[in-house]
């Protein structure tokens, strides 16, 4: 498929519109991150799904709120995700925290506490935080010519310098950067976040 001429809207900007397809692709990212962030945090297998359920009604109603600029910081949208999930599972073990408690094991009154010190950055979170850039890339990758996208891949992915991706391509070095460029600013669209 052609490289595409004009900017697409991002994701969140369709979400913010209510377009049913971002949120198909939304879901389709960020799911897994939200359950590996509600089995982190000792959700419930049973309880999982409802969780995440809860998160989504949350985003509906807060995506106008995110701002990718914050007080003069970059924030990007994974964290803020992350604060609305951490925010979610509180009000799961609140519920619980308020029926019977069998014992045993961990108490909610613990889990609440190890909450507050988890940070979605965390070296636990890489793998689901490298699905959802894998799933992003698969989704973006049909907008780009072959040559484009080998161009970004053996640049970005595989680390090889523009020079030999251009040799082996027959692109210049500039054009090699371009298409990697392309690509990566395509990514954050989808991912409303900066990508390195």
């Amino acid at each position: 498929m052609q490289d595409q001429s004009k900017t697409p809207v991002s994701l969140l900007e369709l979400i913010r519109n209510n377009n049913q397809d971002a949120w198909s692709r939304f879901i389709y990212l960020y799911k897994p991150l939200i359950h590996h962030w509600c089995r982190s945090w000792h959700v419930h297998v049973n309880d999982i799904e409802d969780v995440t359920q809860e998160v989504y009604r949350a985003l509906a109603r807060n995506i106008g709120s995110y701002k990718r600029e914050s007080a003069g910081a970059y924030n990007p949208f994974r964290v803020w995700l992350a604060t609305v999930t951490r925010n979610k599972i509180r009000d799961y073990y609140r519920e619980r925290n308020s029926l019977p408690f069998a014992g045993g094991g961990l108490t909610h009154q613990h889990i609440l506490q190890k909450i507050e010190q988890v940070k979605p950055d965390d070296e636990a979170d890489k793998g689901a935080i490298d699905a959802v850039y894998q799933r992003a890339l698969e989704l973006i990758q049909v907008e780009f010519e072959e040559r484009t996208w080998r161009a970004f891949w053996r640049m970005a992915v595989d680390g090889l310098p523009a020079a030999d991706v251009g040799v082996e391509l027959s692109m210049s070095e500039v054009a090699v950067r371009k298409a990697k460029s392309r690509v990566l600013r395509r990514l954050q669209e989808e991912l409303g976040e900066q990508v390195d």
